[in-house]
């Protein structure tokens, strides 16, 4: 699209940065400014036979088209402005802007309604505004959509949240215990009181699989991610291989996501499979 707006990366990424370190004071007006010139623009407005968004990465925008299944064509905007709304709406709600921060995260939401983040960050919100109720409800929708592992690590704290106020104690652990181990460090995710929760529950072993399948039912919380996204991405991977018209690297990408989802042996050794191919015929 000719004379598009151009988001300054530069700058996101510096409140990017703010947000991730409390700075939520300095974030704001950097936000606040790209965010103004944004909506200024009235750029990339749906017509009545497209649909603009600004889906983080190529796998989200594949998922929206696969089980979304859109009436209109998608247009994937090269531009982050779910990032813009999601670093502004977290930036309002680190300072308390109740309204304002929710609005802004539905708007990251509109943009990109895949994103985990952005169904976490609602989470976040409920958790200081809403009930528990909500929290339950945006982590599962969360972990509908992920297939990195620490988005699907960042919703089991959620889920121990959620259980730990229906006091259902060794559910919450259970879900504590799978968020420490996937979160891969990327959240605060736990309080001092979780923190101790673990510490005294690490004396005996954590609730098993089957518990936590019982305790999954009970409470109305999922355990496993989206079995449907490994099936469909296992799909892609496959034809990926299978269309000379695809890159290695576009091979590679849906099976390196496969892998970190399923851990699968014989996905592994397909990556190294199609390294050999490259380095032999430049596949």
């Amino acid at each position: 699209m000719e004379n598009a707006l151009l988001i300054n990366k530069k700058a996101l990424k510096k409140a990017m940065k703010y947000v991730d370190n409390n700075q939520f004071e300095k974030a704001l007006p950097v936000v606040e400014k790209l965010v103004a010139k944004f909506e200024k623009s009235n750029t990339y407005k749906d017509d009545e036979n497209t649909e603009y968004y600004s889906f983080h990465e190529k796998l989200e925008e594949l998922l929206y088209e696969e089980f979304a299944k859109p009436e209109k064509e998608i247009c994937n905007i090269e531009q982050p402005i779910s990032d813009l709304y999601l670093a502004y709406g977290s930036a309002l709600l680190g300072l308390e802007h109740k309204e304002e921060s929710k609005k802004a995260l539905r708007a990251a939401l509109r943009w990109n309604p895949v994103h985990p983040e952005i169904y976490l960050k609602l989470a976040d919100w409920s958790v200081m505004y809403g009930d528990a109720e909500d929290v339950r409800k945006y982590a599962s929708k969360a972990l509908k959509w992920a297939f990195h592992m620490k988005d699907i690590g960042n919703c089991y704290y959620y889920f121990g949240w959620y259980t730990y106020q229906k006091e259902a104690y060794a559910a919450a652990f259970g879900y504590y215990h799978l968020c420490s181990d996937l979160g891969d460090g990327d959240r605060k995710f736990l309080s001092d009181s979780e923190q101790i929760m673990i510490a005294i529950q690490k004396k005996a072993e954590p609730p098993s699989l089957e518990e936590m399948e019982k305790y999954s039912i009970q409470y109305n919380v999922p355990l496993a991610y989206n079995s449907k996204i490994v099936d469909f991405v296992l799909k892609l991977g496959k034809d990926a291989i299978d269309d000379r018209n695809e890159t290695y690297e576009s091979a590679n990408y849906f099976f390196s996501i496969l892998y970190e989802m399923t851990g699968s042996e014989s996905v592994r050794e397909t990556m190294e499979e199609l390294d050999k191919k490259w380095e032999l015929n430049k596949y």
